[in-house]
Protein backbone atom coordinates (compact mmCIF):
# COMPACT_ATOMS: atom_id res chain seq x y z
CA UNK A 1 0.00 0.00 0.00
CA UNK A 2 1.35 3.35 -1.12
CA UNK A 3 0.40 4.96 2.08
CA UNK A 4 2.53 2.55 4.33
CA UNK A 5 5.97 3.36 1.92
CA UNK A 6 4.95 7.42 2.18
CA UNK A 7 3.82 8.03 -1.31
CA UNK A 8 0.37 9.10 -1.52
CA UNK A 9 -1.90 11.24 1.18
CA UNK A 10 -4.49 9.18 2.99
CA UNK A 11 -7.69 11.20 1.09
CA UNK A 12 -5.61 9.30 -2.40
CA UNK A 13 -4.52 6.29 -0.34
CA UNK A 14 -8.61 5.55 0.33
CA UNK A 15 -9.70 6.77 -2.89
CA UNK A 16 -8.03 3.40 -4.28
CA UNK A 17 -9.40 1.15 -1.60
CA UNK A 18 -13.00 2.77 -2.07
CA UNK A 19 -13.09 1.09 -5.15
CA UNK A 20 -12.79 -2.43 -3.49
CA UNK A 21 -14.66 -2.49 -0.70
CA UNK A 22 -18.32 -2.09 -0.68
CA UNK A 23 -18.92 -0.27 2.58
CA UNK A 24 -16.94 1.07 5.26
CA UNK A 25 -17.16 -1.21 8.12
CA UNK A 26 -15.25 -3.91 5.20
CA UNK A 27 -12.81 -1.41 4.67
CA UNK A 28 -11.52 -1.30 8.33
CA UNK A 29 -11.82 -4.94 8.94
CA UNK A 30 -9.50 -5.35 5.77
CA UNK A 31 -6.87 -2.34 7.75
CA UNK A 32 -7.09 -4.28 10.91
CA UNK A 33 -6.30 -8.01 9.24
CA UNK A 34 -3.36 -5.79 7.58
CA UNK A 35 -1.67 -4.55 10.35
CA UNK A 36 -0.60 -7.94 12.15
CA UNK A 37 3.03 -8.12 11.40
CA UNK A 38 3.87 -4.78 10.56
CA UNK A 39 6.60 -2.78 12.06
CA UNK A 40 5.74 0.05 14.68
CA UNK A 41 6.08 2.92 11.63
CA UNK A 42 4.19 1.14 9.43
CA UNK A 43 1.58 -0.06 12.11
CA UNK A 44 1.31 3.67 13.25
CA UNK A 45 0.74 5.27 9.22
CA UNK A 46 -1.76 2.07 8.93
CA UNK A 47 -4.04 2.93 12.77
CA UNK A 48 -3.78 7.16 11.17
CA UNK A 49 -5.47 5.55 7.56
CA UNK A 50 -8.25 3.80 9.90
CA UNK A 51 -9.00 6.69 11.84
CA UNK A 52 -8.96 8.58 8.42
CA UNK A 53 -11.58 5.79 7.35
CA UNK A 54 -13.87 6.44 10.27
CA UNK A 55 -13.98 9.86 10.09
CA UNK A 56 -15.30 9.87 6.28
CA UNK A 57 -17.92 6.88 6.60
CA UNK A 58 -20.61 9.29 4.82
CA UNK A 59 -17.61 10.60 2.48
CA UNK A 60 -17.01 6.52 1.37
CA UNK A 61 -20.75 5.92 0.90
CA UNK A 62 -21.11 9.49 -1.33
CA UNK A 63 -17.92 8.65 -3.54
CA UNK A 64 -19.25 5.19 -4.16
CA UNK A 65 -22.51 6.33 -5.55
CA UNK A 66 -20.71 9.24 -7.02
CA UNK A 67 -18.64 6.32 -9.05
CA UNK A 68 -21.46 4.57 -10.15
CA UNK A 69 -22.42 8.11 -12.28
CA UNK A 70 -18.88 8.24 -13.67
CA UNK A 71 -19.48 4.50 -14.87
CA UNK A 72 -22.53 5.44 -15.94
CA UNK A 73 -21.13 8.46 -17.59
CA UNK A 74 -18.63 6.46 -19.42
CA UNK A 75 -21.14 4.05 -20.47
CA UNK A 76 -22.68 6.58 -22.46
CA UNK A 77 -20.56 8.68 -23.78
CA UNK A 78 -19.36 7.32 -27.50
CA UNK A 79 -23.22 7.44 -28.24
CA UNK A 80 -24.18 11.12 -26.60
CA UNK A 81 -20.76 13.14 -26.06
CA UNK A 82 -20.36 16.20 -24.21
CA UNK A 83 -24.46 15.74 -23.30
CA UNK A 84 -23.36 12.62 -20.79
CA UNK A 85 -20.61 15.09 -19.42
CA UNK A 86 -23.14 17.65 -18.57
CA UNK A 87 -25.73 15.56 -17.46
CA UNK A 88 -23.00 13.40 -14.84
CA UNK A 89 -21.73 16.86 -13.27
CA UNK A 90 -24.83 18.17 -13.36
CA UNK A 91 -26.03 15.17 -10.80
CA UNK A 92 -22.52 15.02 -9.23
CA UNK A 93 -23.33 18.76 -7.92
CA UNK A 94 -26.73 18.67 -7.21
CA UNK A 95 -24.76 15.48 -4.82
CA UNK A 96 -22.27 17.10 -3.33
CA UNK A 97 -20.34 20.20 -4.83
CA UNK A 98 -16.93 19.31 -2.76
CA UNK A 99 -16.59 15.92 -4.31
CA UNK A 100 -18.18 16.61 -7.57
CA UNK A 101 -15.10 18.80 -8.09
CA UNK A 102 -12.93 16.22 -5.89
CA UNK A 103 -13.54 12.46 -5.18
CA UNK A 104 -10.83 12.64 -3.10
CA UNK A 105 -12.26 15.05 -0.95
CA UNK A 106 -15.09 12.55 0.42
CA UNK A 107 -17.40 15.52 0.54
CA UNK A 108 -14.33 17.17 3.37
CA UNK A 109 -14.33 21.00 2.62
CA UNK A 110 -11.11 21.15 4.42
CA UNK A 111 -9.43 18.48 2.37
CA UNK A 112 -10.56 20.46 -1.00
CA UNK A 113 -9.57 23.97 0.79
CA UNK A 114 -5.71 22.49 1.07
CA UNK A 115 -5.71 20.70 -2.25
CA UNK A 116 -6.68 24.22 -4.02
CA UNK A 117 -4.25 26.01 -2.10
CA UNK A 118 -1.54 23.12 -3.15
CA UNK A 119 -2.61 23.89 -6.67
CA UNK A 120 -2.49 27.88 -6.15
CA UNK A 121 1.20 28.05 -5.09
CA UNK A 122 2.27 25.26 -7.94
CA UNK A 123 0.60 28.24 -10.12
CA UNK A 124 2.23 31.21 -8.19
CA UNK A 125 5.50 29.55 -7.84
CA UNK A 126 5.87 28.80 -11.70
CA UNK A 127 4.69 32.43 -12.38
CA UNK A 128 1.78 31.05 -14.19
CA UNK A 129 -0.85 33.29 -12.51
CA UNK A 130 0.80 36.68 -11.20
CA UNK A 131 -1.15 40.45 -11.13
CA UNK A 132 -0.81 40.61 -14.87
CA UNK A 133 -2.25 37.76 -15.59
CA UNK A 134 -5.34 37.00 -17.56
CA UNK A 135 -6.18 33.46 -16.80
CA UNK A 136 -9.02 31.02 -18.20
CA UNK A 137 -9.96 27.66 -16.31
CA UNK A 138 -11.07 24.98 -18.49
CA UNK A 139 -14.04 23.22 -16.82
CA UNK A 140 -13.98 25.01 -13.81
CA UNK A 141 -16.18 23.14 -11.90
CA UNK A 142 -17.65 25.16 -8.84
CA UNK A 143 -15.20 28.34 -9.26
CA UNK A 144 -12.78 27.14 -6.48
CA UNK A 145 -9.73 28.14 -8.18
CA UNK A 146 -11.43 31.07 -9.98
CA UNK A 147 -12.63 32.08 -5.92
CA UNK A 148 -8.40 31.91 -4.58
CA UNK A 149 -6.64 32.85 -7.97
CA UNK A 150 -8.70 36.34 -8.88
CA UNK A 151 -6.44 37.95 -6.01
CA UNK A 152 -3.86 36.81 -7.42
CA UNK A 153 -4.45 37.45 -11.29
CA UNK A 154 -5.66 40.69 -13.52
CA UNK A 155 -8.50 38.58 -14.35
CA UNK A 156 -10.27 35.30 -14.26
CA UNK A 157 -12.50 33.17 -16.35
CA UNK A 158 -14.09 30.29 -16.16
CA UNK A 159 -15.87 28.03 -18.65
CA UNK A 160 -17.35 24.72 -17.60
CA UNK A 161 -20.13 22.15 -19.62
CA UNK A 162 -22.78 21.92 -16.61
CA UNK A 163 -25.05 24.30 -16.09
CA UNK A 164 -25.11 23.39 -12.23
CA UNK A 165 -21.60 23.95 -12.03
CA UNK A 166 -21.43 27.29 -13.63
CA UNK A 167 -24.19 28.53 -11.27
CA UNK A 168 -22.35 27.28 -8.26
CA UNK A 169 -19.24 28.82 -9.68
CA UNK A 170 -20.84 32.22 -10.77
CA UNK A 171 -22.13 32.53 -6.81
CA UNK A 172 -18.71 31.68 -5.64
CA UNK A 173 -16.95 34.72 -7.62
CA UNK A 174 -20.01 36.83 -7.21
CA UNK A 175 -18.62 40.32 -5.91
CA UNK A 176 -15.40 39.69 -7.60
CA UNK A 177 -14.85 42.18 -10.18
CA UNK A 178 -11.98 40.38 -12.32
CA UNK A 179 -13.94 36.96 -12.47
CA UNK A 180 -16.48 35.85 -14.75
CA UNK A 181 -18.17 32.51 -15.37
CA UNK A 182 -19.13 30.87 -19.15
CA UNK A 183 -21.28 27.87 -19.95
CA UNK A 184 -19.61 26.11 -22.76
CA UNK A 185 -20.48 23.65 -25.57
CA UNK A 186 -17.60 21.17 -24.72
CA UNK A 187 -15.89 21.45 -28.55
CA UNK A 188 -14.42 25.11 -28.65
CA UNK A 189 -13.42 28.39 -27.48
CA UNK A 190 -15.73 30.20 -29.67
CA UNK A 191 -16.91 32.80 -27.01
CA UNK A 192 -13.38 34.28 -26.57
CA UNK A 193 -11.26 35.92 -28.81
CA UNK A 194 -7.64 35.11 -30.52
CA UNK A 195 -4.82 35.55 -27.19
CA UNK A 196 -7.57 36.84 -25.11
CA UNK A 197 -5.40 34.75 -21.82
CA UNK A 198 -1.94 34.61 -20.84
CA UNK A 199 -2.68 31.27 -18.81
CA UNK A 200 -5.02 28.42 -19.55
CA UNK A 201 -5.50 26.02 -16.83
CA UNK A 202 -6.79 22.75 -17.36
CA UNK A 203 -7.37 21.09 -13.59
CA UNK A 204 -8.11 17.76 -13.73
CA UNK A 205 -11.02 18.12 -17.12
CA UNK A 206 -8.83 16.81 -19.70
CA UNK A 207 -9.53 13.60 -19.16
CA UNK A 208 -12.67 14.26 -20.01
CA UNK A 209 -11.82 15.68 -23.44
CA UNK A 210 -9.50 12.73 -24.12
CA UNK A 211 -12.64 10.47 -23.40
CA UNK A 212 -14.81 12.39 -26.00
CA UNK A 213 -11.83 11.01 -28.48
CA UNK A 214 -8.47 12.08 -29.89
CA UNK A 215 -10.02 14.46 -32.01
CA UNK A 216 -11.38 16.26 -29.86
CA UNK A 217 -8.55 16.71 -27.80
CA UNK A 218 -6.73 18.24 -31.01
CA UNK A 219 -9.24 20.44 -31.70
CA UNK A 220 -9.66 21.69 -28.01
CA UNK A 221 -5.89 22.04 -27.72
CA UNK A 222 -5.83 24.19 -31.21
CA UNK A 223 -8.68 26.09 -29.48
CA UNK A 224 -6.03 26.52 -26.27
CA UNK A 225 -3.63 27.65 -28.18
CA UNK A 226 -5.67 30.52 -30.28
CA UNK A 227 -6.75 31.91 -27.03
CA UNK A 228 -3.15 32.00 -25.16
CA UNK A 229 -1.28 35.03 -26.36
CA UNK A 230 2.40 34.34 -27.57
CA UNK A 231 4.22 33.32 -24.76
CA UNK A 232 1.17 32.72 -22.57
CA UNK A 233 1.51 29.10 -20.45
CA UNK A 234 -1.19 25.77 -20.91
CA UNK A 235 -1.05 23.87 -17.53
CA UNK A 236 -2.54 20.66 -17.86
CA UNK A 237 -2.92 18.70 -14.26
CA UNK A 238 -3.86 15.15 -15.27
CA UNK A 239 -4.22 14.07 -18.77
CA UNK A 240 -6.08 11.07 -18.69
CA UNK A 241 -6.81 8.19 -16.00
CA UNK A 242 -5.69 5.43 -17.44
CA UNK A 243 -2.56 5.06 -15.51
CA UNK A 244 0.13 5.21 -17.83
CA UNK A 245 2.30 8.02 -17.47
CA UNK A 246 5.00 7.73 -20.17
CA UNK A 247 1.79 7.20 -22.58
CA UNK A 248 0.50 10.44 -21.17
CA UNK A 249 3.98 12.22 -21.61
CA UNK A 250 3.73 10.96 -25.43
CA UNK A 251 0.23 12.40 -25.96
CA UNK A 252 0.95 15.68 -24.39
CA UNK A 253 4.23 16.12 -26.46
CA UNK A 254 2.21 15.27 -29.75
CA UNK A 255 -0.15 17.55 -28.87
CA UNK A 256 2.05 20.17 -28.22
CA UNK A 257 4.06 19.70 -31.52
CA UNK A 258 0.97 20.22 -33.08
CA UNK A 259 -0.67 23.01 -31.79
CA UNK A 260 2.77 25.35 -31.74
CA UNK A 261 3.50 24.50 -27.62
CA UNK A 262 6.79 23.67 -26.34
CA UNK A 263 6.95 21.68 -23.19
CA UNK A 264 8.58 23.05 -19.93
CA UNK A 265 7.21 20.03 -17.37
CA UNK A 266 6.08 16.41 -18.54
CA UNK A 267 4.67 14.39 -16.03
CA UNK A 268 5.81 16.00 -12.66
CA UNK A 269 3.75 15.17 -9.73
CA UNK A 270 4.41 18.81 -7.31
CA UNK A 271 1.54 17.98 -4.71
CA UNK A 272 1.87 16.17 -1.58
CA UNK A 273 -2.45 15.60 -0.98
CA UNK A 274 -3.60 15.50 -4.95
CA UNK A 275 -1.80 12.40 -6.64
CA UNK A 276 -1.93 14.80 -10.46
CA UNK A 277 0.43 14.86 -13.00
CA UNK A 278 1.33 18.50 -14.09
CA UNK A 279 2.17 19.52 -17.73
CA UNK A 280 3.10 22.84 -18.89
CA UNK A 281 2.99 23.71 -21.80
CA UNK A 282 4.05 27.76 -23.05
CA UNK A 283 2.66 28.81 -26.12
CA UNK A 284 5.50 29.24 -28.65
CA UNK A 285 6.43 33.42 -29.68
CA UNK A 286 6.81 32.81 -32.90
CA UNK A 287 3.35 30.98 -33.78
CA UNK A 288 0.76 33.52 -35.47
Amino acid sequence: MRWLRAESSQPIALLHLVASFSEADALLRHLDDAAEGLDDSAAARLAALREFVDGHRSGIALVRRMGALHVRSENELPARGVAALRELYDELAALDPTAAVALYSFGDAGILSEATAEVVEYLRARAVVSPEVRMLDLGCGTGRLLEACAPRCRSVSGIDVSPRMVALAAARCLGLANASVTLGEGGDLRGFPDAAFDAVLAADSWPHVGSLGPEASLGLAREVARVLAPGGTFTLLNYSYRGDDAADAADVAALAESCGFTVVASGERPFALWDATAFRLPRAVGIP
